[in-house]
């Protein structure tokens, strides 16, 4: 789910290859470097997890999973799983972001990317949730910014049609068959960037 704002060719290749077939095909020093900010991301998200302890359920009423609370679509393919629940019955995320975007998203925007908008839109539609708290820290000075996002159903419906597509297509894919380059059952393209 939280891929979802992604052109649907994207997702349909990415559900083909892998969610890490970029990251097998970065050099060796790039692959470091993600690993790297990976691990600063997780140092965040605990240190904000301590910060909010008492305000998140414990456990929190999902099905239990190492990734967070899970929170599942239409299908079960199409899932995601949310940093934490709080108490107040609102869904809780965190993202750590590099000082420019924190710049951008609190003191220039003043609104979350559309990326984020659409990941915790998908939350909201596929559970009983119906507003999300997203805490976004800058990744060097734990400054932080709160944002509270409502249910935008307009958004889910785009979100719901974008996601059926996708998996209509993937469907149509032999299991065990991964096509090289360009095939009839893939989605189009809407960012204009896909190449195959």
């Amino acid at each position: 789910m939280s891929g979802i704002a992604e052109c649907p060719r994207k997702l349909f290749w990415g559900m083909l290859k892998g969610s890490d077939h970029l990251l097998k095909t970065l050099p060796r020093d790039l692959r470091l470097v993600q690993q790297r900010n990976f691990k600063r991301g997780y140092g965040i998200e605990k240190i904000w997890r301590e910060m909010v302890k008492d305000a998140l359920l414990d456990p929190a009423p999902l099905p239990p999973d190492p990734e967070g609370p899970a929170i599942v679509g239409f299908d079960p393919i199409f899932r995601g799983h949310v940093d934490g629940i709080y108490k107040s019955g609102q869904i809780a995320e965190c993202k750590s972001v590099a000082p420019e975007k924190f710049q951008r998203i609190v003191r220039v925007e003043n609104r979350i990317p559309p990326f984020h908008y659409w990941q915790v839109q998908a939350y909201m539609r596929y559970s009983d949730f119906d507003a999300t708290l997203i805490t976004y820290f800058q990744s060097s000075t734990l400054e932080h910014a709160t944002f509270r996002i409502t249910q935008d159903d307009k958004v889910g419906d785009a979100i719901e049609k974008k996601a059926r597509l996708v998996l209509a297509c993937y469907a149509k894919v032999p299991p065990g068959e991964i096509p090289i380059n360009g095939t009839r059952a893939a989605p189009a393209c809407e960012c204009g960037r896909c190449k195959d």
